[in-house]
């Protein structure tokens, strides 16, 4: 008997321990399902939060995209929830919320228009500054959000949005899903932008609908072509005998072709700033900017009875900067500005007998006896005051810096306005002994004050025949500056003979590319691409250098093709009267507003949080 009890004593340790081990292992593998199910729900909602995260972030650009002159806020919270239901199935519920400087601080029975959101529920989304009085519009405090009453607006908008995710294992105890929520911050860019207007006196000369270099009557009722043979001709309803006749009145009466439509794109375009918030000057070009008051000399011929004598004439010209209205954010203010004629109009050359009424008036010779012929299109210039206004009255802590350039030419006008030695206001060193002479290699050493194009050297399309032809100069201002690899000057020696508009022009694209300023320009009219005299697409090529050297910073980018100037390989250049880069084409004033439209896309939207 107690043999067998000691079996059964012997027996039972070892049932005992095999039933422990499978409990052991059943727990085990409880715990491990657990495991991969609670790992399997977090991965879901680990994606799908990410996803969230991404949603909101790109909701939120979208929605600063809106943010500009013309849009509200339910345009704001359209262009949210479109990009969130794209990106986000199941999406439960989204809100937005805005900084609104037109709230009444001290009124908190001010909340502005109401918005419903996906549950049927109303908020409001509109946050002042200093949200003290206003916090029940904002759950997360808008002082967070917006601008203290002491600084300039900002452009932040907030999106929250709550994303259902369907759990798989923690629906075994009854939880089939969580709600995830995210919001993200962003801030459109405030724009502190010069337009910058080229109003030299083409931009009167007419559209010239079919290209043949003749604007008819028919063609356009309001142009003033610069040619002897178009008159006398009626345009505006009234009849012309002379060109000095036509482009007089409609710069004084306001109706120069196209100008008249680009004073009307100009306006369209600066309309779209937001109203207290956006930074917007405008400024013109064409004999101005002047830098100091000077005298220039002209002569004239005075028929006294059988005698025709000649007489010099003194004409007196006086500082300007080419300013319009300097920065505001007050958007009527900048409309006010564009419209008004007296502040912006077309560019008129002098007549001499303005300046000596004895001097005779020749309707049949208008350009030699009737007008002084100097050069109207300082694009150099105007480059420079635009960069100055935004360098000592900008503010780049909460801004980015944009000029828009529209012109219809190229360079042919610098700041130094008046030359004794007969340079039509061009840049000139002391005379040489020799004349004034640009001696470039292989050249037929001719005097660029008798050759067409004035004040610029006489660049014609590319061929084989003569090497100043066939390469696009660019002379150094100093001989500092003669050793940088764009410039071509011969054994990189500084000729002052050979700095012309151009030259200057691109010297100060330079400064706004120094000055990180982002710049657009707008090629308009057939002539940028198709001038009459000198190489045809001077225009266009200054233009697009520009846009290159002055879009990213990066001298390596190009888009426009104008690296040619530094680079060993440089990028392609595209056709002539194509965009490119910061660069575009109007041909004519129907492309301007669609041009303008594209500028505006441009301009950049950034994540801020």
């Amino acid at each position: 008997m107690q043999r067998w009890i000691k079996r059964l004593q012997n027996r039972l340790p070892i049932r005992s321990q095999g039933g422990q081990a499978i409990i052991i292992v059943a727990l085990a593998f409880i715990t491990l399902l657990l495991f991969v199910g609670l790992t399997t729900d977090a991965a879901l909602i680990y994606v799908s939060y990410n996803r969230l995260r991404r949603a909101v972030d790109a909701a939120a650009v979208s929605a600063v995209n809106q943010y500009r002159e013309g849009r509200t806020v339910s345009d704001m919270y359209n262009a949210v929830l479109e990009t969130l239901q794209i990106q986000l199935p199941g999406l439960e519920n989204a809100r937005l919320y805005w900084c609104d400087y037109e709230r009444n601080l001290d009124d908190p029975t001010d909340l502005g228009p109401a918005l419903t959101d996906m549950l049927g529920q109303t908020f409001y989304p509109h946050i002042p500054r200093d949200d003290s009085v206003h916090q029940q519009n904002d759950p997360v405090g808008g002082e967070t959000l917006c601008a203290s009453p002491t600084d300039p607006p900002r452009k932040h908008v907030r999106v929250m949005a709550w994303l259902p995710v369907n759990l798989v294992f923690l629906r075994l105890v009854g939880r089939d899903q969580i709600t995830l929520w995210a919001q993200s911050e962003a801030e459109a860019a405030v724009l502190q932008m010069v337009l910058l207007i080229d109003t030299s006196e083409s931009m009167a000369y007419g559209v010239d609908e079919d290209g043949d270099g003749i604007v008819t009557e028919s063609e356009d009722p309001n142009a003033c072509p610069p040619y002897a043979s178009a008159y006398p001709r009626t345009a505006h309803g009234t009849e012309f005998n002379t060109f000095y006749e036509c482009i007089k009145a409609c710069s004084t009466e306001g109706w120069c072709s196209p100008f008249e439509q680009v004073r009307s794109a100009a306006w369209e375009f600066a309309a779209r700033m937001r109203d207290g918030v956006d930074w917007v000057g405008v400024y013109h070009l064409d004999k101005t900017p002047v830098m100091t008051q000077s005298v220039d000399v002209a002569v004239c011929t005075v028929t006294s009875g059988t005698q025709v004598l000649t007489k010099t004439v003194y004409m007196t010209i006086t500082p300007s900067s080419g300013v319009v209205i300097p920065l505001t954010t007050t958007r009527q203010a900048v409309l006010d500005a564009i419209a008004n004629n007296d502040l912006l109009h077309v560019y008129v050359k002098p007549a001499k007998w303005e300046f000596d009424p004895e001097c005779d008036y020749t309707p049949t010779n208008p350009w030699s006896d009737n007008y002084y012929k100097w050069t109207s299109t300082n694009i150099g210039g105007g480059l420079r005051e635009a960069v100055s206004e935004l360098v000592n009255n900008g503010n780049r802590e909460i801004g980015v810096w944009v000029i828009v350039l529209l012109s219809d030419g190229a360079a042919n006008a610098t700041d130094i306005a008046a030359d004794e030695n007969s340079w039509y206001t061009c840049p000139s060193g002391p005379p040489p002994g020799s004349g004034y002479l640009c001696p470039v290699a292989g050249s037929d050493a001719r005097d660029e004050r008798n050759y067409s194009p004035r004040c610029r050297d006489p660049e014609l399309p590319d061929g084989t025949t003569d090497v100043l032809t066939t390469t696009v100069s660019r002379h150094c201002p100093s001989d500092e500056d003669c050793d940088r690899p764009w410039y071509t000057n011969l054994n990189d020696v500084y000729l002052p003979n050979c700095y012309d508009a151009d030259d200057y022009a691109r010297d100060a694209a330079d400064l706004a590319a120094s000055e990180q300023i982002s710049v657009f320009t707008i090629g308009f009219g057939r002539l940028v691409v198709s001038a009459r005299r000198g190489r045809a697409d001077a225009g266009e090529r200054l233009l697009r250098y520009i846009a290159d050297v002055a879009d990213d910073g990066n001298n390596e980018t190009a888009p426009c093709g104008s690296d040619f100037y530094w680079s060993e390989e440089p990028d392609p250049m595209p056709p002539p009267g194509t965009d490119c880069g910061n660069y575009y084409y109007a041909p004519d004033p129907d492309h301007l507003e669609e041009v303008f439209e594209a500028i505006a896309s441009r301009i950049f939207s950034r994540i801020s949080r």
